[in-house]
């Protein structure tokens, strides 16, 4: 026997599996039906879903979530115990045949029991098509959904083979504004971000063929912000968030993995910190790389003074780097060298000395022969001529001898002395970055000891460190 016609259904209930879970519709019509009864066939132009409400629980061995949905459309219609084997007219399984499923206020309640602990949302005002739903389908029924993931728009399109099994599909979701506060008890124990500002929009390609998993997510950022300026986390994103705020990440699915796309995102970042600990100007982007090898000034042995034709060009390009990086700071760190800056301060102590005791004895040596002068002149002249056999006696003054020659006295660079050269080194790049090149006194800071570097490494520099901040009006 066959029926053909339209059916209309209010308020049904119809159970996908011995657990329970299944469709829910407030009305549901079907247009053009054609109903064979032996051999079963079910044929339709268009069935019309007016509020399914599903319930969907993910689980590490079941993730993917056509599977459960295939499993339900498969079992709208009796099949055969085997679907395996062919109809006794020599077609294939039984299954139906749907030009068009169309999909208006649906609700989905969703569970990913992966994530610890368990992640409970709400799919709402879910809306939509599936289209060409039957076994010989190439390359699947299509799909074009769109909805409320808690309040926040996504859309769901491609391709789907969902009355066969294992399930086929080359799919892109897309969701737009999503806030990590929704996922601020998951977050915590893993990275020390703060959800209450940030959110995120994500597009993800998601390709399945005869069980071969592979895709890429693109996640882009923004507003995110680390536990405190200490985290771990607080550098990276401080080098990874440009001039909008937004910070960028692509994520290659891990292949024929059942590891959710949170826990993959969150292996990321973790390996985002680990070369933020080491490299962190790598993160910066190719634009910055040139900085890798330059985080230092260098400045002339025993001076203090900055060398702008020398070092000019690396400071300009930090000042460019923090224009491109609004919550990026520099942690200036004054160097002295023990060796090259005390043998250079010690050169120009000693001839300093020198000429100082060159002079003193040069002053002591005109003073005596001033006095000498003085005393010669002195000396009263004899009013008569001598008188033959008579003794004239006249007092002489004592004379002076010519004064000693003084010797440069020892000179010793302490460390007290280095301290302060390092110190002073430090303030001139300060002075410079704040006033010529325009960078926001709150986003430099000193460090408030100095290094005293050892034989390695010439430490006559100031070393230029990254840091997080705030930005202006945060």
């Amino acid at each position: 026997s066959i029926f053909t016609g339209t059916l209309q259904l209010s308020s049904a209930l119809i159970r996908g599996s011995e657990k329970g879970s299944g469709l829910a519709v407030n009305k549901a019509e079907m247009h053009d039906v054609t109903i064979k009864a032996k051999p079963l066939r079910i044929n339709m132009k268009e069935l019309l879903l007016d509020g399914p409400q599903l319930t969907w629980e993910q689980g590490a061995e079941n993730p993917s979530p056509f599977e459960d949905i295939a499993s339900f459309l498969r079992s709208l219609v009796s099949q055969r115990q085997n679907n395996a084997k062919q109809q006794d007219d020599g077609t294939d399984s039984v299954l139906p045949l749907i030009e068009k499923v169309s999909i208006e206020n649906g609700t989905i309640n969703h569970v990913d029991q992966r994530l610890n602990p368990p992640w409970s949302t709400t799919i709402s005002q879910l809306k939509g098509s599936i289209t060409n739903l039957h076994a010989k389908s190439e390359p699947g029924a299509g799909l074009d959904l769109s909805g409320l993931i808690d309040s926040t728009p996504f859309t769901l399109a491609g391709s789907v083979d969902l009355l066969t099994s294992p399930v086929n599909f080359t799919t892109r979701l897309d969701l737009k504004a999503f806030p990590l506060l929704s996922l601020a008890a998951q977050l915590a124990p893993l990275l020390e971000i703060n959800p209450q500002s940030g959110s995120f929009d994500l597009s993800l390609n998601h390709n399945r063929q005869n069980g071969a998993e592979q895709g890429e997510a693109t996640l882009l950022f923004s507003a995110l912000r680390p536990g405190s300026a200490q985290a771990d986390t607080a550098l990276p994103l401080a080098l990874l968030a440009d001039s909008q705020d937004q910070m960028k990440l692509l994520i290659p699915l891990a292949k024929n993995s059942a590891q959710p796309l949170f826990n993959q995102t969150v292996a990321t970042f973790q390996t985002l910190m680990i070369k933020a600990a080491v490299a962190p100007l790598l993160l910066a982007g190719g634009e910055f790389a040139d900085l890798h090898e330059r985080q230092h000034v260098e400045f002339p042995a025993g001076l203090s003074e900055l060398d702008i034709n020398a070092s000019g060009k690396t400071l300009h390009r930090f000042a460019a780097l923090l224009a491109a990086r609004p919550h990026l700071g520099l942690t200036l760190t004054g160097m002295a060298d023990p060796i090259h800056d005390r043998d250079e301060i010690l050169k120009r102590l000693a001839e300093k000395e020198s000429k100082r005791v060159t002079l003193k004895n040069e002053q002591r040596l005109q003073e005596w022969q001033s006095r000498e002068k003085q005393r010669q002149e002195a000396v009263p002249k004899v009013s008569q001529a001598p008188v033959a056999g008579k003794i004239i006696e006249q007092d002489l003054p004592v004379q002076e001898p010519q004064p000693a020659l003084l010797s440069p006295e020892t000179v010793t660079v302490s460390d007290t002395t280095l301290q302060d050269l390092a110190q002073e080194r430090a303030l001139q790049v300060y002075d410079f970055c704040t006033t010529e090149l325009a960078i926001a006194s709150g986003r430099i800071s000193l460090q408030e000891e100095v290094q005293m570097n050892g034989t390695e490494r010439a430490g006559n520099q100031v070393l230029i460190g990254l840091r997080y901040v705030e930005a202006a009006g945060q």
